[in-house]
């Protein structure tokens, strides 16, 4: 069954924006008595009915609760291309949060209002595309060394990706907050290396081979996240 978002959704009232309501109506067509999904990114998937002018009626309303294990994805922000592709598909694999980082070898220095607009619109449709309920939150860039303290005070289970890294390691601890550290192209340098191991932030590895930035970002939040606080 498609799915749309709205950002206001209660039991008696879906509020749509301009460009979605068209998408309904004038780019899917569907007509009276189709039933599709609204999500309102905070958890709540709604079934409803369309009826006559263009007008929807609640069928129920499911509330989704918060993940038990939430991931948060702390990266070097590639090229615009690379970057989509990873906003994209953290809304797909439920990544609960994405900040990106600004390390000594970054290629683009996020910070972009108008980037920020973008990468939620991206997010919407990955959510509707994957029924995720959960629109991943898009927080402040932050210097490494400001997301390493951040993630050291906050007490999460931290990670980041190397090549010479722990290929398993698994704490005897159950952690509910995962943070995943991905560098930049050529990797975090010496310095930052040396700061996120004092910080507890483990080097780990994923395979044999160098990943690009977009791969390793997806492919180490997915293995987390699969791994139950790996």
């Amino acid at each position: 069954m498609r799915c749309f978002y709205s950002e206001s959704l209660s039991e008696s009232k879906i509020e749509l924006s301009p460009s979605e309501k068209r998408h309904i109506f004038s780019v899917n067509r569907f007509r009276f008595n189709e039933e599709i999904l609204f999500i309102d990114g905070r958890g709540r998937i709604a079934k409803a009915r369309i009826m006559k002018g263009d007008c929807f009626e609640i069928l129920n309303i499911d509330k989704y609760p918060e993940p038990e294990i939430k991931l948060h994805l702390y990266v070097a922000q590639p090229r615009r291309q690379q970057m989509d592709q990873i906003i994209e598909q953290s809304a797909e694999i439920g990544i609960w949060s994405i900040t990106p980082i600004i390390s000594e070898r970054s290629v683009s220095i996020p910070g972009k209002s108008s980037e920020n607009e973008r990468w939620k619109i991206k997010l919407v449709e990955s959510c509707k595309q994957s029924h995720n309920p959960y629109l991943p939150i898009i927080k402040e860039s932050l210097k490494i060394n400001e997301a390493v303290n951040q993630v050291f005070e906050l007490g999460y289970n931290s990670y980041f990706g190397a090549v010479d890294g722990l290929s398993q390691h698994r704490s005897k601890k159950i952690f509910k907050d995962i943070a995943w550290f991905v560098g930049p192209e050529g990797g975090f340098s010496q310095k930052e290396i040396e700061y996120m191991i004092s910080k507890e932030v483990k080097p780990i590895k994923f395979g044999s081979y160098v990943m690009r930035v977009e791969t390793a970002a997806i492919t180490g939040a997915s293995f987390l996240l699969n791994s139950e606080g790996y």
